[in-house]
Order: C-alpha cells, then sequence, then structure tokens
C-alpha cells in the first residue's frame, strides 16, 4: 500500500529526508553486490538498490524484477549501514567492513521491518 508501512522509500523520503532511494542496475560481475550505501557529498546518503533478483539468491527468483519485501530489505539492510559513518560531510567510516556488520544490519532491517517479530529468526 502506497504511503503505509509497507512503503520504506516513501516513509524514509518523508521522515528522513537526508537519506535517498535510487534504483539502478548494479554490475558486479560476481552478482554480489545487490544494494550500496553511498555517503553523499554535502551530508546524508544515497542507498542504490539493484531491483533484480540476485543470482546467488536462494529463493530462486526467477523474475526480472525483486517483489517489493525483497527491495524494502535491501533498503532497510543498507541504513543499517549508516551507524557505521561519522557526521563528517561527505560521512566517513568508524571501522572497516567486517563480516559482523554485515549480520548488525541484517538485524536492523529484520528489526525495522518486522518489530514484533524479529526475535523468531535467529
Amino acid at each position: 500500500m502506497k504511503g503505509g508501512r509497507d512503503d520504506l522509500a516513501g516513509l524514509l523520503a518523508r521522515y528522513v529526508p537526508h537519506v535517498r532511494i535510487r534504483m539502478r542496475y548494479l554490475s558486479a560481475p560476481d552478482g554480489r553486490q545487490d544494494a550500496l550505501l553511498c555517503p553523499n557529498v554535502n551530508g546524508g546518503f544515497t542507498i542504490v538498490v539493484d531491483p533484480r533478483p540476485s543470482p546467488r539468491d536462494p529463493t530462486g527468483i526467477s523474475s526480472a524484477t525483486l517483489e517489493p519485501s525483497f527491495v524494502r530489505w535491501r533498503i532497510a539492510h543498507e541504513l543499517g549501514h549508516v551507524f557505521f559513518y561519522d557526521d563528517s560531510r561527505p560521512a566517513r567510516r568508524w571501522t572497516t567492513w567486517s563480516p559482523t556488520e554485515e549480520e548488525w544490519a541484517d538485524s536492523f532491517a529484520r528489526h525495522l521491518l518486522d518489530p514484533e517479530g524479529a526475535h523468531r529468526v535467529p
């Protein structure tokens, strides 16, 4: 529903205007780049989301575009990475990337998208 709980990009645009969402094809050769968090020169971030299913996606989605729930997941996951940046312009990372950061971003996305059910997923 447009403008409701399921419209994460719309909610971000309205309430967190320093985070912008862009849909673009990303061309990582191994198919591992589903989305990017890009610090903007003048502050804030742009989250770039590839709308296509990932070739490594275990769900076996074969359509040309992702279902909205997968797009929301990618946006929420990348939004979790914001917490690893300082508030300079452009933002700089506090730490180097690690697998622990990916796990944290997954957990953040899970809690953001389903706060009541987040505890059910390990």
